[in-house]
C-alpha cells in the first residue's frame, strides 16, 4: 500500500494536462470548421456553375438553332462559309461552356455531399449577432477564433508545467508492506504451517531532482511559455489583415454587383431588344 505524504506538483500537472487537453478540443474544433467552411463553398460554388451552365444553355439552344439554318442556307448556295464557320465557332463555344459548367457543378456539389456532415450546426456554435463597428466585427472574429483559444490553454498548460518543475522535492511517500509470517516444519509430503504474526513493513520514499534539472525544466516551460504568447501575438495580427483583406474584398464585390444591376445590365438589354 502506497501512501502520499508530500507532493507539490500534482496540482500543477493536473491542471497543466487539463488545458493541454482544452488546446486539443480546439484543435479538432477548429479542423471540424475548417471542414465546414469548405463545404459551404463548394455547395456556393456548386450554385454558380449551375445558374451558368443554366444560362449557357439558353444561348447553345439558339446558337444550335442558327447553326441549323446556316447549314441548310449553305447547301442552298445562300450562306458563305465564313458565315458557315462562324455560326459553329458560336455554337461550339456555348455547347462546351455547356458542359464544363455542368461538369464542374457536379464535381462541386460531389464534393459538398462528402463534406456535408461537417456543415451540421454544433451545440457550440453561435448565433447570428448584429455588429456596428469594424472593431465590434473584429472583436467577435477574434473571440471565436479557435486558434487563439489553443494557443492560450497551450500557454496556460506550460505555466503550469513550469510550476509544478519548480521544486526539487517532486514526492514523498510511504510504501506499507503488509503479510503474513508464516513457518513452515517438518519433512516428507505433510509439512505443518503456523502463523506467527502479522508483518508490517514501512518504507519511506523521496523522489529528488538535482538543481541543475530543475533549472533545465523551468527555463523550457518559460521557453515554452513565451513561445505561446509570441503565436498569439502573431495570430491575433494575421487575423487583422486577414479580416481587412476579407472586408476589402467583401466592399468591392458589392459595389461591382452594384454596378453591373444598374449600370451594365439596362445597357445589354437595350441593345438585345434594339437588335
Amino acid at each position: 500500500v502506497r501512501l502520499p505524504i508530500y507532493d507539490p506538483a500534482s496540482k500543477e500537472r493536473d491542471k497543466a494536462y487539463r488545458f493541454e487537453a482544452t488546446a486539443s478540443k480546439a484543435e479538432m474544433l477548429a479542423v471540424w470548421e475548417g471542414y465546414a467552411a469548405r463545404a459551404e463553398a463548394e455547395r456556393l460554388e456548386s450554385r454558380g456553375w449551375e445558374a451558368g451552365a443554366d444560362l449557357l444553355q439558353q444561348r447553345a439552344a439558339e446558337s444550335a438553332r442558327l447553326l441549323a439554318d446556316a447549314v441548310r442556307g449553305y447547301r442552298n448556295g445562300l450562306v458563305t462559309q465564313s458565315r458557315l464557320r462562324e455560326a459553329y465557332d458560336q455554337w461550339r463555344f456555348y455547347a462546351g461552356g455547356v458542359m464544363t459548367a455542368s461538369a464542374r457543378a457536379s464535381l462541386a456539389q460531389g464534393w459538398a455531399g462528402l463534406d456535408q456532415a461537417f456543415g451540421r450546426a454544433r451545440p457550440d456554435q453561435r448565433a447570428p449577432s448584429r455588429i456596428d463597428t469594424f472593431q465590434d466585427a473584429f472583436d467577435q472574429a477574434a473571440s471565436a477564433a479557435r486558434g487563439l483559444s489553443e494557443l492560450e490553454a497551450r500557454r496556460q498548460a506550460a505555466e503550469h508545467m513550469t510550476l509544478a518543475n519548480a521544486s526539487r522535492i517532486q514526492k514523498f511517500y510511504a510504501d506499507l508492506f503488509i503479510g503474513w509470517n508464516i513457518t513452515a516444519t517438518g519433512v516428507g509430503w505433510l509439512p505443518s504451517f503456523g502463523i506467527t504474526g502479522v508483518g508490517i513493513t514501512p518504507i519511506l520514499t523521496f523522489e529528488l531532482k538535482t538543481d541543475e534539472l530543475r533549472d533545465l525544466q523551468v527555463r523550457q516551460g518559460q521557453g515554452q511559455e513565451a513561445y505561446f504568447r509570441q503565436a498569439q501575438t502573431k495570430l491575433e495580427a494575421d487575423l487583422a489583415v486577414e479580416f481587412y483583406r476579407q472586408t476589402v474584398a467583401y466592399g468591392q464585390a458589392g459595389r461591382q454587383a452594384a454596378l453591373i444591376q444598374s449600370d451594365l445590365l439596362p445597357s445589354l438589354q437595350a441593345a438585345l431588344a434594339a437588335s
